[in-house]
Formats: C-alpha cells, structure tokens, sequence
C-alpha cells in the first residue's frame, strides 16, 4: 500500500500517484507529469483509458503513453467488494501472470485494499493495440475454438495436481463454501429471488418451460457445491468466466481479459463453459462432443495423466450448463448489455435441456 492509498476515483489517480507505484517497480527515476482522460467506460467494472505524460526514465522502462486503469469506482462496487473479486485480481496480475504462456493483458501495477475491497490495476491499453475485442452477440468457428481449447489445455495442464497452486489460500476453491460460486443464489434471496430474475418475459424465454425452474437451478448450485467438496479430481488454475466478451484476437491469437474469477478448480467446468458460450446452440450439439475430445488430447500432449476416459469427461461435461446460466441469470442489466445478457442465458439454458442437466442431480 502506497502512502497516498488506493484511489476512490480517477481524480485520485495522479502524476504523484503515478510515480510513487510505478517506481519501484520499474524505475527509481520514473516520474508522471501529467494524466489526460481518453476513454471512459462502465460495466461490472470501471476502465479509464488514460494518456500520461512521463521522463525519460519511464520510456526507458516501458511505461507506455497509453494505460487502462481498471478499478471499481461503478454504482455495483459495493457487490464486487463484498465478493473480494479486486484482491483476488490484483494478486493474479502479482503472482500468477508472470508464470502463465496464455495471452493476457500486461498490467504495470495492481494493488488492494484488504479492508475496503478497493483494488485497482494499471494495464497496458489494448485500443492502441489494435486488437479485435469479443462479444458474446458473436461466435467463434469450430476451428477458432479447438486452438482455444489448446491455449486453456496448456494453461490447465501448467498447474494440474499442482502443490504450490494448492497453497494459494488467497486463490478460492471453485465451487467452495463461501465463495461466489456457492452463494449466487443466496446473494438474490434463494430459490424465490431466482423467480423473480425469470419472471421477466424475455428472461423466461431463455429457458424452456421445463427448465425454467427457480427451485431445481437453485438445488443444482447447491449440489455443485456439495459435488466439489467431496470430489478427490485434481484441481488446476482455471480463468473462470470464458465469455467471448473477456476475450480478445491479437496477431491471430485469442486472448483473456478479466481475471476476477480466476480460481483453483475442475477443468471440465471451465471447458463446457467456453464451449457453451462461444458457439451457436446448433453448432455446440453438432460439435461438442468432438471438441472435448480435442481438449482432452491436448492435455495428453502436455503430458498430463489426467485419467478421464471420454465417458467419464461427457459425464462431468453434462454437470455444468446450470452453472453457466446462473452465472448470466444473476448479471444485472447495466453489468452488461441486455442482449447479451439474454443471448447467452439462451445459449446456455438449451444446454440445460439438450444435455440432461437436471436428470443427473435426481431432478
């Protein structure tokens, strides 16, 4: 923690803020004269694209003009606060995105406030990159995702059974008591709070009428929870919210945006969730079958003894359209665009049905 602290707001990110966090990790001689806003935008998150002014000492350490300043200064602060996601990021950009291969954002700083929540991360800025962004509006081509599945095999297969991943008390359990997995549904009042997110006409119509049931998603979230625990599966570091819109192309390649939810977990999950999301409903029945198959053979290739016949991966698979969907059922409108909230809540409440989803916790 700095002297001047985390800033409340971008006002509070200053030439002297700057320079005090950028120096002693890039330079004793760095100095920030000036911060010119360019961009700002609003989600689940702030992220203020600023142009700064700095000395030579900074250019010759690689501080660029342009930076991303990410932080929670958004009516919904309160909510990502309480649910530790700014700790939890700022202490991947720390101690885990020097060690990973898998595209990512370079961030220049990142620090928390362990008694606020506040955090802030100050990241390079991708629009001066010239990458193309994801939406999940979009889709990706089978081809597209089967390299994706590639990236995340080598990402899973970095940390898989790992020791010193398990020692990360600061990294959550997926699915662990507690956590944001565990307590989507109870942070909107239970199964009832889980009507009234469907009641609306468009959200019901995401789901068919036999999946539209508050009370089954919410004895399904606590099932997954209860599953996780006694599973003796080895865990890996998955990202953790794979939607194509915390993704990005850069020379051909896609890479991850948003790590909030980066967590010590099961692969699988993560596998139906990039597939459920970055496909069309009739391409995710024609394919998927066909892309776990593909995963699962890059994770061979890495050299991981992971032990899943392809029955027992289907299997598992099959467990986590639930979780997809609650993940988008419970985002506000105003977190993200009401489209793209309705469209992947679709994507993944045909998953629902087309994979049994229901049946396999007895319901």
């Amino acid at each position: 923690m700095t002297k001047y602290g985390i800033p409340k707001n971008i006002k509070e990110v200053s030439p002297e803020w700057l320079s005090e966090v950028l120096a002693p990790q890039h330079g004793a001689g760095i100095k920030i004269h000036d911060v010119e806003i360019v961009n700002v935008f609003e989600g689940t998150s702030s992220r203020i694209r600023v142009r700064i002014e700095r000395n030579e000492a900074a250019i010759a350490a690689g501080i660029p003009e342009y930076l991303c300043v990410k932080a929670n200064w958004t009516e919904h602060a309160d909510f990502t606060m309480v649910a530790g996601l700014w700790a939890i990021e700022a202490m991947f950009y720390q101690r885990i995105r020097p060690h990973i291969d898998m595209l990512a954002p370079v961030a220049y700083y990142s620090d928390y406030d362990s008694v606020s929540g506040q955090g802030i991360i100050l990241m390079e800025d991708l629009v001066q990159k010239n990458v193309t962004f994801g939406s999940n509006l979009n889709t990706l081509s089978v081809d597209q995702l089967m390299l994706a599945l590639e990236d995340f095999a080598a990402l899973h297969a970095r940390w898989w059974g790992s020791e010193d991943l398990m020692k990360m008390d600061w990294l959550p359990l997926a699915q662990g008591e507690g956590t944001l997995d565990a307590e989507f549904v109870n942070f909107q009042g239970g199964a009832e709070g889980m009507a009234r997110l469907l009641a609306p006409p468009e959200r019901a119509a995401t789901l068919s009428a036999q999946a539209n049931d508050a009370e089954k998603i919410a004895k399904v979230v606590d099932a997954l929870v209860q599953r996780e625990a006694s599973s003796t599966a080895p865990r890996c570091l998955i990202h953790g919210d794979t939607h194509l819109g915390n993704s990005y192309w850069v020379d051909g390649r896609m890479a991850w945006l948003d790590w909030q939810l980066v967590r010590r977990g099961r692969p699988i999950r993560e596998v139906f969730y990039v597939i459920g999301c970055s496909l069309s409903v009739e391409d995710r029945r024609k394919h998927e079958r066909d892309l776990l198959k593909h995963y699962l053979s890059a994770l061979n290739a890495h050299g991981v003894d992971h032990g899943m016949s392809f029955d027992d991966a289907w299997l598992e698979y099959r467990h986590w359209p639930v979780w997809g969907f609650i993940c988008w059922a419970v985002t506000q409108d105003g977190w993200q665009p009401k489209e793209v909230i309705l469209e992947t809540m679709r994507r993944f409440g045909a998953a629902i049905d087309d994979l049994e989803t229901y049946s396999l916790f007895g319901l």
